[in-house]
């Protein structure tokens, strides 16, 4: 429990080796994920402080009579703390449970996830391979990897006969399973020319947010992203979708930590 305590209030902890922000983010995610209300659990660090240093003056007083009860009570806080603290160890990293250490960090240095696998057998009017006729879909998946944060989305689209009329396409995201489950849209249905300049170069494109929250994809989920060719005759030859993330924050959040 006290470790828990200096963690979170000393300058010198692991966590105050972070900006306030960063600190403010990673005491809402792991109240987060033991259900607790984060201004509840620091008035529980205040509580406990104060338990203990009446614990200390009682077993002063009553150390000549009987043992203090004191003990038997914060035996049991401190127990119940170190579960949660236990807890708050992997709930800074969306990946620690399904990968190992060593998996981990061979993520440190990736900048982006690149969507670039093609659904098979998607359904009726979905292609298994480029190019795209008009009138015509593909749905391109991630492959499988350890959880993460997307923050944008950086696309490149290539036209039959050198065309360049990026509106005829048509592009949604979606978060799931993957494969042939559809999953949940995220964000709108976007145009081609909200990705690309008319002479092909790139525009960034801020991921858009859930429920105004950012789109957390999940060690188990999937980012998938669907194509139509609605156009004007020109088949879409080729796809390049990727979606940068802060890959330092990541692994600050996922390296294992001294003393964790």
């Amino acid at each position: 429990m006290n470790d828990l305590v200096a963690v979170l209030k000393q300058p010198n902890g692991a966590i105050g080796q972070r900006s306030a922000a960063e600190q403010l983010e990673m005491l809402q995610t792991f109240c987060r994920a033991i259900g607790v209300n984060p201004d509840a659990f620091m008035r529980m660090l205040e509580g406990y402080e104060g338990l203990e240093a009446k614990c200390r003056a009682l077993e002063a007083r009553q150390s000549a009579e009987k043992p203090c009860q004191c003990n038997t009570i914060r035996t049991a806080l401190e127990a119940r703390c170190d579960n949660i603290w236990a807890a708050a160890k992997r709930a800074c990293c969306p990946g620690n449970i399904l990968y190992s250490q060593i998996t981990l960090d061979e993520y440190s240095d990736n900048r982006h996830v690149p969507i670039d696998q093609i659904v098979q057998n998607f359904g009726a009017g979905y292609v298994n391979t480029f190019p795209v006729p008009v009138g015509s879909s593909i749905r391109l998946q991630q492959s499988p990897r350890p959880g993460y944060l997307p923050e944008q989305i950086r696309i490149d689209l290539a036209l039959g006969n050198q065309g360049n009329n990026y509106l005829d396409l048509e592009l949604c995201f979606y978060l799931g399973p993957g494969g042939t489950n559809k999953g949940k849209k995220i964000g709108p249905i976007w145009t081609g020319n909200e990705f690309l300049n008319k002479d092909g170069t790139q525009l960034a494109v801020e991921m858009p947010k859930y429920r105004g929250k950012v789109v957390e994809v999940g060690s188990v989920e999937t980012i998938a992203v669907e194509i139509r060719n609605t156009g004007g005759g020109n088949a879409l030859t080729s796809a390049n979708v990727r979606l940068p993330y802060d890959e330092e924050k990541w692994y600050a959040n996922c390296a294992a930590v001294d003393g964790c």
